[in-house]
Order: C-alpha cells, then sequence, then structure tokens
C-alpha cells in the first residue's frame, strides 16, 4: 500500500494536534502551587517540545546531516525526559540528538539546532541566547525563572495546563518557519 506524503501529512498532524489537545486539557497539577512539578510534567513538556519541533522548518534543514540536535541548559522540566529519547526519536527523517550543555558559545551555534532552558541559566547564557537569536536556532524557554525576550517559544502553565507562546517576528529573523496548524495551537502568537 502506497501512502501519498499529503496523506502522511495529515495523519501526523492529526495526531500532533489530539497529542497537544490532549496534554493541555490533562490537569498538570491540582496543587494550589503551580510551581510544583507532577511526575507527569516532565513528560507533558517533553511531548508539547517535540510536537513544535516537528512541525518547524530550518532554512538549511535539507542541506545538514540527518541529525537534529537538541541542547538543554540549565533545569528545563521536559530535561529528565528529553535525555533519555536521544538517538530514539526521529523528526522529519533526522534522528534527534539530545544532549546537556553548558555555556561555550562556539558550540552553541556549531552544534544547537534546538536549546531548551530552564531554570538555572544564567546571566551568561542570556546572553548567548541574544546571540542565538541571530542565528537559526529555535530557542525553547522551559519553566524559565524570568520572561525571556530571546525564546522562540515559551512552553508555560495557564490554569493547570501547559501550553506555548511563539514569537513569530524572531522565527521570522532566523529563518525558521512554522507550520500554520502549529501557530493555530499556540496559545499566543506574537508578531
Amino acid at each position: 500500500m502506497i501512502i501519498s506524503k499529503s496523506v502522511l501529512f495529515k495523519a501526523q498532524l492529526f495526531i500532533c494536534t489530539v497529542s497537544v489537545w490532549l496534554l493541555s486539557a490533562s490537569p498538570v497539577n491540582s496543587a494550589p502551587d503551580v510551581n510544583q512539578v507532577t511526575a507527569q510534567e516532565p513528560q507533558l513538556r517533553a511531548a508539547v517540545i517535540l510536537g513544535v519541533i516537528r512541525f518547524t522548518t530550518w532554512p538549511y534543514q535539507d542541506t545538514k546531516e540527518n541529525i537534529l540536535n537538541v541542547c538543554t541548559f540549565g533545569e528545563p522540566v521536559a530535561k529528565s525526559a528529553l535525555l533519555p529519547i536521544s538517538r530514539s526519536q526521529k523528526v522529519a527523517n533526522k534522528t534527534l540528538f539530545v544532549r546537556s550543555i553548558q555555556v561555550n558559545l562556539k558550540d552553541v551555534f556549531a552544534s544547537c539546532d534546538v536549546i531548551v532552558y530552564g531554570s538555572g541559566a544564567n546571566a551568561d547564557f542570556s546572553l548567548t541566547l541574544l546571540h542565538a537569536a541571530a542565528h537559526s536556532v529555535l530557542i525553547i524557554c522551559d519553566g524559565c525563572e524570568s520572561d525571556e525576550s530571546v525564546a522562540t517559544v515559551r512552553l508555560i502553565q495557564r490554569n493547570n495546563r501547559i501550553a506555548f507562546e511563539i514569537d513569530l517576528g524572531l522565527a521570522k529573523k532566523q529563518g525558521i518557519k512554522f507550520s500554520s496548524s502549529l501557530l493555530e495551537l499556540a496559545s499566543e502568537v506574537h508578531q
């Protein structure tokens, strides 16, 4: 049986849409303290991050090797769920390689397609992010302590749900494109 690319894309989009909807419909935390992390939250956030990556296109995507490098810095909530999937997940025929990094400006630009960062990111790393914003590096803020304006995508918790916001203006400067379906799922799209 031969399946066309458009049918396959629609099936993947449907699965991603249902997954994100289920994730956003599932309570993450019923306790009054919204900063408390439940056992399922890292997996939920990792699923949202993978959904975002799946519907993102980089300007060099077809010319680079068959690896998509995902780097974590600090303590993003999804880190414990992302690291174990390294080399076992594929996105657009590229194997995800997930690793934790330290601040090294040259290394970040040369080896990271995606940076997922969270609490514990220091001032030096914020400067690195400002430089990364000028490159085609997708920057995802997951559980950040401050309101970083350099993140292309921010995972947020609202009403005990995980949602995401997209900075479309920054993405355009970087040459990063998101599918229209992903933009529809975002809780906010900033121009």
